[in-house]
């Protein structure tokens, strides 16, 4: 990325100054609502895909849980 690209990339940018927890608290509801439902999903999904990278660097992803870790029974 180039110092343009970086220039353009900034003003998108907002910033914010917080005096409280509480008002920092606001803030992050109105941001998370404002944005629809299935990229607030999106959002979470890939959050996750990261931790779990983070955490495990060395293990492959698994899109369900192992057989060894959960069993469904029917009642």
């Amino acid at each position: 990325m180039d110092a343009l690209e970086r220039r353009t990339a900034r003003t998108r940018w907002n910033g914010h100054v917080f005096r409280s927890w509480s008002e920092a608290e606001d803030y992050d509801v109105l941001f998370w609502d404002a944005i629809p439902v299935n990229q607030r999903l999106r959002a979470v999904w890939e959050l996750s895909l990261e931790l779990h990278r983070i955490a495990d660097p060395d293990q492959p992803h698994e899109p369900r849980l192992s057989r060894s870790v959960a069993v469904v029974t029917r009642r």
